[in-house]
């Protein structure tokens, strides 16, 4: 049950991790936001890490499945990027609500892990309830779905929900030829060095004028990004089934929205209420299934 717990802290940093890349979003672009929250995460990520391994100790396999990895993140991220441009947030943003299912199928055929029924349908629940949630904004909620087909930049956001998902199967056997705190910090200098490069091709001297942001924005935002892989990674290796994992993560979005309720006092709607409690029931089921 201690997968669960970790799981949950997870949802928890997850949920204010977006809230604080909301907050930041004026400060800086995407990328660049990305890179100097992972640039602040580093040291005290470093200090931890040789206090607890002073010896860096991994099996052969973990550099290949680091690689591996860090090219799905980075695909996934580019992905991103071009739905965004191609399509409305709104629309796109629902979609990675699937990573869960997605993640049931990916582990099962690549790690031989197979959910029990409970679990597949506490998983279905989440997924439903996500879904539901964020997407309640539109006059018909299935309209991402209709439009998949006709928009490529659905379509894209529906491979960084694969990419994912993948990326997540994998994951397990990084920890299993390290550790939680190494594959943490490998993926963190990796994606690290990835988006550095990136946004040195592409950065543009207009995003030289964006607004300052201050050390102790990014030092709280990089802690928040060091603690959500963390957690997910130490749920993973505690026996955690990955799709398990990303669906109980996925109550980040109720925690969102009670954070964004108590901030302005917005009253959630039925539907909203409703979503929320399909994947707490899900949650539970997962719970007692695993």
């Amino acid at each position: 049950m201690s997968w669960f717990i970790l799981a949950l802290t997870t949802a928890f940093f997850s949920a204010a991790l977006g809230l604080e890349q909301k907050r930041l979003s004026d400060k800086a672009t995407p990328l660049l936001l990305s890179v100097l929250l992972r640039l602040w995460a580093l040291p005290p990520l470093l200090i931890i890490v040789l206090s607890v391994h002073p010896v860096w100790q991994v099996q052969p396999q973990y550099w290949g499945y680091l690689i591996m990895c860090s090219f799905f993140t980075g695909l996934a991220a580019y992905l991103a990027f071009l739905a965004y441009r191609l399509v409305d947030f709104t629309l796109a943003f629902p979609l990675l609500n699937f990573t869960p299912a997605i993640a049931l199928l990916a582990s099962w055929s690549i790690n031989q892990d197979h959910p029990t029924l409970l679990g597949a349908i506490g998983v279905g629940l989440i997924v439903l309830g996500s879904f539901w949630l964020v997407s309640s904004r539109h006059h018909n909620t299935l309209t991402p779905l209709q439009r998949m087909s006709a928009n490529k930049g659905i379509a894209a956001i529906m491979g960084v929900a694969a990419l994912h998902a993948v990326s997540g199967s994998f994951d397990v056997h990084g920890i299993d030829a390290s550790s939680p705190l190494l594959w943490t910090i490998g993926l963190t200098i990796t994606i690290l060095l990835g988006s550095s490069l990136v946004l040195l091709v592409t950065y543009k001297a207009s995003e030289r004028k964006s607004p300052k942001l201050h050390w102790y924005s990014a030092a709280l935002g990089g802690s928040i990004v060091l603690m959500t892989m963390l957690f997910q990674f130490l749920a993973v290796h505690a026996d955690g089934h990955v799709a398990y994992v990303l669906a109980i993560k996925q109550l980040s979005v109720i925690l969102a929205v009670l954070a964004s309720w108590y901030t302005v006092r917005e009253r959630p709607s039925v539907t909203r209420l409703l979503s929320a409690l399909v994947m707490t029931i899900g949650a539970i089921i997962i719970g007692l299934a695993h």
